[in-house]
């Protein structure tokens, strides 16, 4: 095993944490070669360094906190290459909380406004944020 790779990947998890996935692509990118990266992820994980359980729970509560639903979660989350079952445990699937999200989501940005168009724009915003459509209507809804 390269001790550079595994140099590289302690140092690129030391600013921040990393799925199993993008720290792999990451060192791909520096040209180590498969068996490199294999070992010293392995190693990685071994010495609790690299955890794609805690990535998922950090990521999930980052994420809920600047304002993001579920469906933008959960496409995060695939892109970076966290397993369904995983994603499933650390995010909770309540519309209440949601909902209530979805609310400090839109309060941060909007004030209640009776006009269509105002609506529409509040809706979509709410849409790109990743809540699901019966909670933006629910939202909206009980707001007007």
């Amino acid at each position: 095993m390269s001790t550079n790779c595994y140099e590289r990947a302690v140092h690129l998890l030391s600013q921040r944490e990393h799925s199993l996935f993008e720290l792999k692509q990451k060192l791909e990118r520096k040209g180590f070669s498969d068996v490199e990266i294999n070992a010293s992820l392995q190693q990685c994980q071994d010495e609790g360094y690299q955890s794609d359980d805690r990535y998922c729970e950090l990521y999930v509560r980052q994420a809920m906190s600047k304002g993001y639903g579920p469906l933008r979660i959960v496409q995060s989350l695939k892109i970076k290459g966290v397993c369904t079952s995983l994603i499933q445990e650390y995010l909770d699937f309540d519309d209440d909380i949601w909902l209530e999200h979805a609310e400090q989501a839109w309060k941060k940005k909007f004030k209640p406004s009776n006009e269509p168009k105002e609506m529409a724009k509040q809706k979509r915003f709410l849409y790109h944020r990743g809540f699901e459509s019966a909670i933006i209507n629910k939202l909206i809804n009980t707001r007007y």
